[in-house]
């Protein structure tokens, strides 16, 4: 018998202990692995062997999502980004945690009925 899988399209995100009301369909994450290189090197007679390193600058996590234009969330957004390295992001649903995490973009507010504001937060790999 197939097995049924359930797309995750409502997860639950806490930042430093409060659950964050998210704009459907807006998170998204890196774990922060860092980016893989793979390089050739020849190992004589049409032999190959390969070398692969990580990409050091490149392993970090990262925790993006949106937040509807209210009150409330400009304020969060104020508080995050005044926090450097101190904000601890989760999402429930696929249990993850960053830690050390800073909010890295400076959003536009967008003041309008339909209106978002884009967090983007970068730290540690996410465990």
């Amino acid at each position: 018998m197939a097995e049924n899988f359930t797309q995750i399209s409502d997860p639950s995100v806490t930042v430093n202990d409060i659950t964050v009301n998210v704009a459907p369909n807006s998170v998204k994450y890196k774990s922060g692995k860092g980016e893989k290189n793979v390089k050739v090197q020849s190992a004589g007679n049409g032999n190959v062997s390969t070398v692969v390193s990580t990409n050091i600058e490149t392993a970090k996590g990262m925790v993006s999502f949106e937040v509807q234009s209210t009150t409330q969330s400009i304020l969060l957004k104020e508080q995050w980004q005044s926090v450097n390295g101190g904000n601890v992001i989760e999402i429930d649903s696929v249990n993850v945690t960053m830690t050390n995490a800073t909010m890295v973009n400076d959003p536009d507010i967008n003041l309008t009925d339909d209106g978002t504001v884009e967090v983007v937060f970068e730290g540690t790999a996410l465990v």
